[in-house]
Protein backbone atom coordinates (compact mmCIF):
# COMPACT_ATOMS: atom_id res chain seq x y z
CA UNK A 1 0.00 0.00 0.00
CA UNK A 2 1.76 3.64 -0.69
CA UNK A 3 1.89 5.95 1.37
CA UNK A 4 -0.09 9.25 1.22
CA UNK A 5 1.99 12.38 1.51
CA UNK A 6 0.68 16.06 0.26
CA UNK A 7 3.22 19.14 0.52
CA UNK A 8 2.31 22.87 0.38
CA UNK A 9 5.25 25.08 0.16
CA UNK A 10 5.14 29.09 -0.25
CA UNK A 11 8.00 30.62 -0.66
CA UNK A 12 9.58 34.68 -0.81
CA UNK A 13 12.51 36.47 -1.08
CA UNK A 14 12.48 39.61 0.87
CA UNK A 15 15.62 40.78 0.17
CA UNK A 16 19.14 40.34 -1.82
CA UNK A 17 19.80 37.44 0.86
CA UNK A 18 17.10 36.78 2.93
CA UNK A 19 13.97 34.82 2.21
CA UNK A 20 10.27 33.27 4.00
CA UNK A 21 8.98 29.82 3.62
CA UNK A 22 5.78 28.36 4.93
CA UNK A 23 5.64 24.40 4.18
CA UNK A 24 2.65 22.27 5.01
CA UNK A 25 2.74 18.70 4.71
CA UNK A 26 0.63 15.85 5.52
CA UNK A 27 1.60 12.41 5.06
CA UNK A 28 4.35 10.04 6.76
CA UNK A 29 6.84 13.00 7.20
CA UNK A 30 6.52 14.15 11.50
CA UNK A 31 7.50 12.51 14.92
CA UNK A 32 4.84 12.48 17.39
CA UNK A 33 5.32 15.71 18.76
CA UNK A 34 6.83 18.78 18.21
CA UNK A 35 6.95 22.64 19.22
CA UNK A 36 9.95 24.13 18.56
CA UNK A 37 11.18 27.69 17.42
CA UNK A 38 15.02 27.31 16.96
CA UNK A 39 17.78 29.17 15.43
CA UNK A 40 20.78 28.52 13.54
CA UNK A 41 24.03 31.24 12.94
CA UNK A 42 26.95 30.94 11.55
CA UNK A 43 26.27 27.85 9.01
CA UNK A 44 24.61 27.58 5.68
CA UNK A 45 20.94 29.07 5.48
CA UNK A 46 21.27 30.34 8.97
CA UNK A 47 17.97 32.20 10.30
CA UNK A 48 15.13 30.90 12.51
CA UNK A 49 12.75 28.49 12.10
CA UNK A 50 9.46 27.63 14.18
CA UNK A 51 7.77 23.62 13.45
CA UNK A 52 5.23 22.11 14.78
CA UNK A 53 4.90 18.24 14.11
CA UNK A 54 1.94 16.00 15.27
CA UNK A 55 1.02 12.91 15.60
CA UNK A 56 3.34 11.39 12.46
CA UNK A 57 0.34 12.92 9.86
CA UNK A 58 0.76 16.82 10.17
CA UNK A 59 4.46 18.74 9.43
CA UNK A 60 4.26 22.30 9.65
CA UNK A 61 7.22 25.09 9.64
CA UNK A 62 8.02 28.91 8.84
CA UNK A 63 11.31 29.85 8.26
CA UNK A 64 13.38 33.12 7.61
CA UNK A 65 16.42 32.38 6.35
CA UNK A 66 19.75 33.66 4.91
CA UNK A 67 20.34 31.89 1.42
CA UNK A 68 24.13 32.25 0.93
CA UNK A 69 26.53 29.65 2.53
CA UNK A 70 28.83 29.96 5.36
CA UNK A 71 32.92 30.07 4.99
CA UNK A 72 33.88 27.90 8.30
CA UNK A 73 37.80 28.86 7.46
CA UNK A 74 37.11 32.31 7.06
CA UNK A 75 34.51 32.52 9.75
CA UNK A 76 32.17 35.03 7.62
CA UNK A 77 29.94 34.62 4.10
CA UNK A 78 30.91 33.20 1.42
CA UNK A 79 30.63 35.65 -1.92
CA UNK A 80 28.88 34.80 -4.62
CA UNK A 81 31.86 34.34 -7.09
CA UNK A 82 33.93 32.09 -4.63
CA UNK A 83 31.44 29.41 -4.17
CA UNK A 84 32.09 26.24 -6.79
CA UNK A 85 30.37 22.94 -6.86
CA UNK A 86 31.81 20.07 -7.81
Amino acid sequence: MKKFKKTFCWFRQLTKNKGLEIQLTFGDLANWFVIALESYSKCDHAGVEFRIELFKVIYFHILFYDFRHWNYDKDTWYEYDEITFS
